[in-house]
């Protein structure tokens, strides 16, 4: 179990890609009943999905939760550590994908009959690819109704190695929360 999730966790932040030739595709999902004008405060789930068995929080975490709460502030919501009205959790998931991709061929001959040179397709063979694809999910869940409110997932091909830049996850985190819904902040009055 250890295993798989520090490899979730390495994997995971090659997912959030700059580094690789796809770009992560990213899907948001949210309650349309839910009433987010009436949400001020939020804070993270206690373990994260993203932290170890043991607990022990995972460099990935600190960096989520630092870029999380980056955005929901600039959005105009107040972290607190405890009584919020929003909870936020990350899960990362991995599997492996096959693909079958056919290699079309050409070739020229030369022939005997009416027309000396063709090109004849001929019958193109298979090339098999194998390679992982990662998911980020990130939640936000309504803390008095324990229902999520918002979701969102980014998906794409990841590295085999354990290396990623902090740039590309902050890259990430920044198209998911692209259109979280904004508090409208207004002054004394």
């Amino acid at each position: 179990m250890m295993h798989k999730l520090l490899a979730g966790t390495a994997l995971l932040g090659a997912l959030l890609l700059g580094a690789c030739a796809t770009t992560p595709r990213v899907d948001v999902a949210q309650d349309p009943e839910a009433d987010f004008a009436r949400y001020t405060t939020f804070t993270f789930h206690t373990p994260l999905g993203t932290d170890r068995d043991t607990g022990t929080r995972t460099i990935l975490s600190q960096q989520l939760q630092s870029l999380t709460r980056a955005e929901l502030e600039a959005r105009g919501y107040r972290y607190v550590a405890a009584d919020a009205d929003l909870e936020l959790d990350f899960f990362v998931e991995t599997r492996e994908r096959i693909e079958s991709v056919p290699d079309p061929r050409y070739d020229m001959h030369y022939g005997y009959w009416r027309y000396p040179w063709s090109v004849w397709g001929g019958y193109p063979p298979e090339r098999i690819r194998q390679y992982t694809v990662g998911t980020l999910h990130v939640d936000v869940v309504d803390v008095a109704r324990r229902q999520l409110v918002w979701e969102a997932i980014a998906e794409g091909r990841v590295r085999g190695d354990l290396s990623y830049e902090q740039d590309d996850v902050r890259k990430a985190i920044a198209e998911m929360f692209e259109g979280f819904p904004r508090r409208s902040v207004t002054g004394p009055g």
